[in-house]
């Protein structure tokens, strides 16, 4: 089960990764459950990209999805 879970979290994240790129946002970086992109200042934000990591593909079309981000000029945790 925790493979599948895994899995299909993947999936999703993959997903609205490719979504974000297609607005701009030039992913670089995954660690755990969190997608890092470098963009130039005053670039989209954070929103945007909060929404574009939600974009469901279509076949989990109706799944609860959100993203919560935040921007910086230096990673951290």
């Amino acid at each position: 089960m925790e493979n599948l879970i895994q899995g299909l979290s993947a999936d999703l994240m993959y997903s609205g990764m490719v979504a974000a790129e297609r607005k701009g946002y030039q992913c670089i970086l995954t660690v755990h459950d969190e997608a890092l992109a470098h963009v130039p200042l005053g670039f989209g934000s954070v929103q945007e990209f909060e929404g574009a990591l939600a974009t469901l593909p279509p076949w989990a079309l109706g799944m609860p999805l959100t993203a919560e981000g935040w921007a910086s000029k230096f990673y951290g945790k």
